[in-house]
């Protein structure tokens, strides 16, 4: 096997790990908002606009998805000696690899944000107040479930 093909295959089985990764972090973002719909309420009650509680929690999920991809940077470089062929001979990381990781970081932090912030955010005020945490907390969206389905196929693919 060459090495391009062993560095094209890692490099497939990376993007569909970040994809399972994501997945399940946004899995996690709104069963967070879920449980958080009473503070939201409240939040919105008192004033605040629902632009800003989107942006206050993409910018939770931008910080997670910037705590990973430096997490990512630091395996990538104690790992990097494992990489067969030439590529495991590079003694730092190249400041594209950087900026990819950059932009690779902000965008899932963005896309996978962007529909628990949405999700929260989108409530009945009111009805909110008045339920309870249990009946809130309990419900499952199709949302979550589409995104523990695509979960559960692409770990399905990878290990096959």
């Amino acid at each position: 096997m060459s090495d391009e093909r062993a560095v094209t295959i890692l490099t497939a089985v990376v993007v569909l790990v970040l994809l399972i990764v994501c997945a399940n972090v946004a899995n996690l973002l709104l069963s967070r908002a879920a449980t958080r719909q009473k503070e939201i309420s409240v939040r919105l009650s008192l004033g605040a606009t629902r632009g800003r509680l989107v942006r206050q929690l993409l910018t939770e999920s931008l910080l997670l998805a910037a705590l990973g991809g430096t997490l990512g940077i630091l395996i990538a470089n104690w790992s990097g000696q494992l990489l067969p062929g030439a590529a495991g001979q590079a003694t730092s990381i190249d400041w594209r690899v950087l900026s990819f990781v950059l932009a690779v970081t902000v965008v899932t932090g963005i896309v996978f944000g962007i529909a628990p912030a949405l999700r929260a955010t989108s409530l009945n005020v009111s009805a909110a107040l008045k339920e309870t945490s249990r009946s809130i907390a309990g419900s499952r969206s199709v949302l979550t479930r589409a995104l523990l389905i695509v979960q559960v196929a692409v770990s399905l693919v990878l290990l096959i």
